[in-house]
């Protein structure tokens, strides 16, 4: 069975997509861990960039939380914050 995109027989441009992305996230607030590199890093800067108006970095690397952070910050509309936590351990994580 097709789609309505499919039947009416036009396809979405780029911009049409990221604009449906961004919809699905606007006002998002995200925490993402392991966001200090890497696939968390991504993530992170990807929700910043479709519309989360906050993202949450945490990770072991305090250091690095914050350089995700200062990326997040980097985009109109959203506020990063990075935080030092170690979510692996769950009675530290709590006293944290």
């Amino acid at each position: 069975m097709m789609n309505l995109r499919e039947q009416i027989g036009i396809g979405l441009g780029r911009e049409m997509q990221e604009a449906e992305r961004t919809m699905l996230n606007q006002g998002l607030v995200v925490f993402i861990t392991g966001a200090g590199q890497g696939i968390g890093r991504a993530t992170a800067v990807t929700f910043a960039r479709e519309g989360a108006s906050a993202v949450i970095a945490a990770d072991l690397n305090e250091c690095k939380a914050k350089e995700t952070a200062a990326l997040v910050d980097a985009f109109p509309n959203a506020s990063g914050f990075g935080l030092g936590l170690d979510v692996s351990n769950l009675p530290r994580f709590r006293a944290q």
